[in-house]
């Protein structure tokens, strides 16, 4: 049986500081109605509310360029039993040229998970969703495998979103990759979407707020 914690001690901690994203998989939570997406560390089993950049590393397996980190990892008892977890790609992938994420990646991620297959788009529009069904305890552990479609080094950037019934769409979340370049560039290039595409801890506050108070009058 997976760990049980509350939304209430979620929030209750939750300082929105960024934390080490490395080897942390993805956890989704509620709050008031709203998604919220964080990091959970599946050695410690501890969740850090607010995380939304995560990390990952391409192998090159002879078969194909393979990844299957970041997981998705939520804990029983987090929403209601056999509920599901809908996941869409946001935007066409990136890769970075050594300042930024601005450009348009020579090559595109397909995700796997069964039966389903989901590919990144060539221009800015949604593609999904990728269905994830919770278990009858209301959690799930599951790691879909994410495919480099060609042979080429670099850092890449993958934007995604994630849904339920009965609680709209998160915030976005990002990926990043890395395939054959130095560890350095890559902890580089996490940090310019930490300060660059998340937004600021006041700013997350405000907008939670914001999104809570139109629930309300919705």
């Amino acid at each position: 049986m997976k760990r049980f914690i509350s939304s209430i001690a979620l929030v209750s901690a939750a300082s929105f500081a960024l934390a080490d994203e490395g080897h942390l998989d993805i956890t989704v939570y509620e709050s008031g109605g709203i998604l919220f997406i964080g990091g959970i560390d599946h050695d410690t089993e501890i969740i850090t509310p607010g995380v939304r950049v995560f990390e990952g590393e391409f192998q090159n397996t002879g078969m194909s360029i393979f990844a299957d980190e970041p997981g998705f990892d939520i804990p029983d008892g987090a929403f209601a039993p056999n509920a599901q977890l809908l996941l869409s790609v946001r935007k066409s992938l990136r890769v970075w040229n050594g300042s930024d994420f601005f450009s348009a990646a020579p090559t595109d991620i397909t995700l796997e998970f069964g039966p389903q297959s989901l590919t990144t788009p060539a221009s800015d529009t949604i593609v999904g969703p990728m269905i994830f069904d919770l278990d009858d305890e209301g959690g799930l552990h599951d790691h879909p495998d994410f495919i480099l479609n060609a042979d080429l080094t670099g850092i890449y950037l993958l934007e995604i979103e994630f849904a339920m019934n009965g609680f709209g769409t998160s915030l976005p979340a990002w990926i990043v990759f890395n395939y054959g370049l130095d560890e350095h560039d890559h902890e580089l290039a996490v940090e310019w979407v930490e300060e660059n595409l998340v937004p600021a801890p006041s700013t997350l506050l405000a907008l939670s707020g914001l999104l809570a108070l139109r629930r309300r009058r919705d």
